[in-house]
């Protein structure tokens, strides 16, 4: 199940509205709150969506994805699976 980790350290889970219970496009910027960005969790097979401009926005740092990714990670983001996400195409 995917989760959104909030910058303020919250979890949610996501539910899926895309077809085949995918997570959509649209969702994705919907929590990020912009353009959206991959990046790939180390050492499994799981994803973090996060704004692709966090940074440049001044977003603040999200321990919890920074942990998970092993690097610094603003903002609030979406943890899953590769199979979650319906198109990665439109997320590259």
């Amino acid at each position: 199940m995917a989760k959104i980790l909030r910058a303020n350290g919250d979890r949610e889970d996501i539910e899926p509205m895309g077809e085949n219970g995918k997570l959509t496009l649209e969702q994705l910027q919907k929590v990020v709150g912009g353009w959206v960005e991959v990046v790939v969790v180390p050492d499994c097979h799981n994803l973090l969506i996060v704004d692709e401009d966090g940074k440049l926005k001044n977003l603040p740092v999200n321990v919890t994805a920074s942990k998970v990714a092993q690097t610094v990670i603003v903002g609030d983001v979406v943890l899953c699976s590769i199979v979650e996400v319906s198109n990665t195409n439109d997320i590259e």
